[in-house]
C-alpha cells in the first residue's frame, strides 16, 4: 500500500468526508507537501474550498490543535504523520522565495568537503523575508528548533544554477556542481575558507562541465572569472586557449585572488589578480597532475 493511499485511510476515518478540512488534507498529501507558507497556500485554495482568509485561518489552527500540521514559525507549517523525518533543506525552501541552498550546505550536498555543517545557507535575491535574529551585512540567520537558518542575499540576474535534488520524500533547490564551485570562489568564507575551496576544485573539478562553469563565471563578475582563470591554469593546468575570454582584458585594475583576506601579496600580470593567499594555494597544488 502506498504512502499516500495509508495517509488518505487515516484522514477519512477522522476526518468528515466531504469536509473542506478533508480536501486541504488531501490536498498536501497529493502534492507533496510536507512544508508551506500559509500565504502561498491561500492564493491556490481559498477559491477551490471557498474559504475567506479568516475562516481559512481558523482552519490551519484547527489542523494544528488536531496535531495534522505544525506551525514552526509565523505563517509556516509542516506536514505531521510523514513517513520520512521533515528535512532542514525542505524547510528553508519554505523560509523564503526564491531559494536555492548554496554555500557550504550545496558542498556537502555535492561531496565536495568532509566539514561537518554548522548551518543550512541559503541564497536568495529576496530583501524583504522573515525578520532575522541576527543580521551581517547581505548575509543574515534565524534559528528554528535548534537549526541555523543563514541566507545570503543577490541581485536577480546572478540567482542561476539550480537544480531540484532529494533527500528521502523531501524535495529541494541547490545550485548545481559548477555554481557551487564559483560560490567558493565568491565567497569562500561561508564555504569552510579558501583552502576548503581549492581542495574542491584540484579533487572533483574533473567532474564539472569547463564550458558551463565558464559561462557562468562570465554572466557573475569580473572577479569570480579571473579568479576561475587563475585556479584552472595555474592550478589544474587548463591550457590558456581554452580559458582565455575569463581575463577579460577590456576591464581594467586587478582583483584580490582571495575576497575574504587583506588586499596585500604579488600582483599576476596575466590574470590581473592579487594572489593575497598564493602561497598556500601553491603549497596545496603542489604535486598536482593537472586537467589538460
Amino acid at each position: 500500500i502506498s504512502y499516500v493511499s495509508m495517509i488518505l485511510m487515516k484522514t477519512l476515518k477522522l476526518v468528515q468526508p466531504g469536509s473542506k478540512k478533508l480536501r486541504l488534507i488531501q490536498y498536501l498529501i497529493k502534492n507533496g507537501i510536507r512544508v508551506f507558507r500559509r500565504a502561498a497556500l491561500e492564493g491556490k485554495l481559498t477559491n477551490e474550498l471557498d474559504l475567506s482568509y479568516q475562516a481559512f485561518g481558523v482552519m490551519l489552527h484547527n489542523l494544528c490543535q488536531e496535531g495534522w500540521v505544525t506551525q514552526i514559525r509565523r505563517g509556516i507549517y509542516i506536514a505531521a504523520n510523514t513517513v520520512t523525518p521533515i528535512y532542514e533543506q525542505e524547510i528553508a525552501m519554505a523560509l523564503v522565495s526564491p531559494a536555492m541552498v548554496s554555500h557550504a550546505s550545496a558542498f556537502h550536498h555535492h561531496g565536495l568537503t568532509d566539514q561537518v555543517l554548522g548551518a543550512v545557507q541559503v541564497t536568495t535575491t529576496n530583501t524583504n523575508f522573515i525578520r532575522s535574529q541576527e543580521q551581517m551585512g547581505k548575509k543574515s540567520a534565524i534559528k528554528l528548533n535548534g537549526v541555523t537558518y543563514e541566507f545570503i542575499r543577490i541581485n536577480k540576474e546572478k540567482f542561476f544554477g539550480e537544480e531540484v535534488a532529494w533527500i528521502g520524500d523531501g524535495k529541494f533547490q541547490v545550485t548545481d556542481l559548477e555554481r557551487t564551485l564559483l560560490d567558493g570562489l565568491a565567497h569562500p568564507q561561508y564555504c569552510g575558507g579558501f583552502q576548503e575551496v581549492m581542495h574542491a576544485y584540484k579533487e572533483y573539478f574533473e567532474k564539472a562541465n569547463l564550458g558551463k562553469i565558464i559561462s557562468y563565471a562570465l554572466r557573475l563578475d569580473v572577479a569570480i572569472s579571473r579568479r576561475l582563470g587563475w585556479v584552472l591554469n595555474n592550478l589544474l593546468n587548463v591550457s590558456m586557449e581554452k580559458i582565455n575570454c575569463l581575463v577579460q582584458k577590456d576591464r581594467v585594475g586587478y582583483r584580490l585572488f582571495d575576497p575574504s583576506r587583506a588586499d596585500l601579496g604579488p600582483y599576476d600580470p596575466i590574470w590581473r589578480v592579487r594572489l593575497n593567499h598564493h602561497a598556500e594555494i601553491v603549497k596545496s597544488g603542489e604535486d598536482n597532475a593537472g586537467i589538460t
